[in-house]
């Protein structure tokens, strides 16, 4: 019975283990810029792409 213990106990303690080091992983966020998507007062910017108006 002491040999099947010794590995249930290190079986549980390495599940408790990664659980805790996923959630440590999980609550970090990168830095970054964020587009908020704020509209523009005045004319639209002109493109310089292929499109011709008419």
């Amino acid at each position: 019975m002491p040999a099947l213990a010794i590995p249930a106990i290190a079986a549980g303690l390495g599940v408790l283990v990664v659980r805790r080091r996923r959630r440590r992983a999980s609550c970090h966020t990168q830095a970054a810029p964020a587009d908020l998507g704020m509209p523009t007062l005045g004319p639209p910017p002109k493109s310089s792409g292929s499109q011709t108006t008419r």
